[in-house]
């Protein structure tokens, strides 16, 4: 992976290199509020309609087209909205709690953390859940990408603290997506056709994934942000590709396992000091992924598309 795209991806998803210190499970904290970080345009426009992302950010060419896409699908669903109701119950037992507060904070065009500090500054405590949203789609792939951390205000700045990240892709069947240009119609009707899309659909079903995996993460992790020793036990994800239903380039697969498997979806974390291709930066912490048998059989790299959104 070249140096340049590798830190534009980085700076994308607007994090820090900074300290990362002890700090309580999550679910240990059904109190903590949650600062929900989405891009310029979903946050705080009525009129944004499905996902629409910011172009001036691109991670590659091809950014501009899924900007106009995601501006033009949307209709009257409102993703900042189901972003927010679903997010808010991350690592929280409802039969026991409410799910948390949530404060939509837009990404600060230059890239700081400016807006994460004027939001902690309004929290009493100063503490919140903050997770970075970043929805993306091309005709055949969808993709949402988070990364969270507690955060707290130390010497003016924003610290991270126990962070983690996670991917949901979801991909139109193979016959449709092998050859996206012959098939634009068939692939435009198969995800936004008749008065309840399916894009629509897939979309709040993510979320409620996303939720599930941050919550997931959150439970495995010690105090000190570690992933768990048995995580290097568990199914490689190239057991799948031996049958078939997986695929996966690049050294980092090598690290990767698979947590979990019910035939429809795989979720697949990176497991600690396996990874031949280095580990990720620490401001994304530990990375899950959840793959539909689609996408799974596309490409499962975990470690590039946490950094890179859908990169092929």
């Amino acid at each position: 992976m070249r140096g340049p795209v590798r830190a534009l991806a980085v700076s994308l998803l607007l994090v820090l290199s900074l300290p990362i210190a002890v700090a309580e499970p999550l679910a240990s904290q059904p109190s903590l509020p949650v600062l929900l970080q989405l891009p310029a345009d979903i946050g705080v426009h009525s009129d944004a309609g499905l996902i629409s992302l910011w172009a001036d950010r691109s991670v590659n060419k091809q950014s501009a087209e899924r900007v106009r896409r995601f501006k033009e699908s949307g209709g009257t669903f409102d993703f900042a909205a189901a972003a927010a109701a679903a997010l808010a119950c991350v690592a929280i037992d409802k039969a026991v709690s409410a799910c948390r507060e949530v404060k939509i904070v837009e990404a600060d065009k230059k890239r700081t953390d400016a807006p994460i500090l004027a939001a902690l500054g309004e929290i009493p405590g100063g503490r919140a859940l903050l997770i970075s949203l970043i929805p993306e789609m091309t005709p055949p792939h969808l993709l949402l990408r988070a990364i969270a951390s507690e955060v707290t205000v130390e010497k003016d700045a924003v610290a991270r603290h126990r962070p983690m990240s996670a991917v949901v892709s979801r991909r139109a069947p193979a016959a449709l997506a092998k050859d996206a240009k012959k098939n634009a119609a068939a692939l435009e009707d198969f995800w936004f056709a008749g008065n309840s899309p399916h894009v629509v659909q897939v979309t709040r079903e993510a979320l409620e994934e996303m939720t599930a995996l941050l919550g997931t993460v959150d439970a495995a992790l010690d105090p000190e942000g570690n992933r768990p020793k048995s995580w290097s036990d568990l199914p490689k994800v190239k057991e799948l590709e031996k049958a078939g239903r997986a695929k996966c380039n690049g050294s980092p697969c090598g690290g990767t396992r698979v947590l979990k498997d019910s035939g429809e979806t795989i979720w697949l974390v990176l497991a600690p000091r396996l990874m031949s291709g280095g580990e990720l930066p620490p401001e994304f912490g530990t990375a899950i992924g959840s793959f539909d048998r689609e996408a799974a059989a596309f490409q499962t790299n975990l470690w590039v598309y946490v950094l890179l959104g859908i990169y092929i």
